[in-house]
């Protein structure tokens, strides 16, 4: 399956949930990239029809093929890199007028703060942006940091570890009840 990146998303009648990472391709996917992929391509899976999953980036040039027929790929209608600016510094546009409806928002790697009318869900991998600033300089590492501290008003927070979850509930003062550990596994691949 293939989506056009200027496509626009038709309506559905189930929720539509919308996971979104910075930019999917890239030329040497990091771990971050294969959670995303493997996450996303799960919940499609399991979602058995119930709940439209999208996997959502930055706009790119080429069509790219998702890793599932359960899952669509969209594309904001605007380029990527003033985009993420806009967001990070003004906190506009929202998301809602580049993708359109959603009923849920879950942010797989937090590189800047999305704005979104629906519930957000994020996922923070660690805190290392506001542990170490000197290796996330500039615009960068101010985009970063703003994504994770707008954690603590999201609707509920995954990290991979306790260790994670304790350092977000301390460091940005997250609600411990919003906070969930959800380990990352081991694709079927590596089994």
């Amino acid at each position: 399956m293939t989506l056009d990146p200027s496509a626009s998303v038709e309506p559905s009648r189930h929720p539509r949930v919308a996971l979104y990472i910075h930019r999917l391709q890239i030329a040497n996917p990091t771990g971050v990239h294969r959670y995303a992929t493997e996450l996303a391509t799960s919940v499609a899976e399991l979602a058995h029809g119930e709940l439209d999953i999208e996997l959502c980036s930055g706009r790119v040039q080429e069509q790219i093929e998702s890793p599932s027929p359960h899952l669509r790929l969209s594309h904001p209608h605007a380029p990527r890199r003033p985009l993420h600016l806009s967001w990070t510094m003004f906190g506009r546009p929202e998301i809602e007028r580049l993708i359109g409806r959603i009923d849920l928002l879950h942010t797989l790697l937090p590189v800047f703060p999305i704005r979104s009318r629906a519930p957000q869900v994020m996922t923070i991998h660690d805190l290392l942006p506001i542990h170490h600033r000197e290796w996330y300089p500039g615009i960068h590492g101010l985009a970063v940091r703003r994504a994770l501290w707008q954690s603590p008003t999201l609707r509920a927070v995954i990290t991979p570890s306790r260790t994670v979850a304790d350092d977000a509930i301390r460091t940005l003062g997250i609600d411990p009840s919003k906070v969930t550990v959800v380990p990352e596994g081991v694709g079927d691949a590596f089994t």
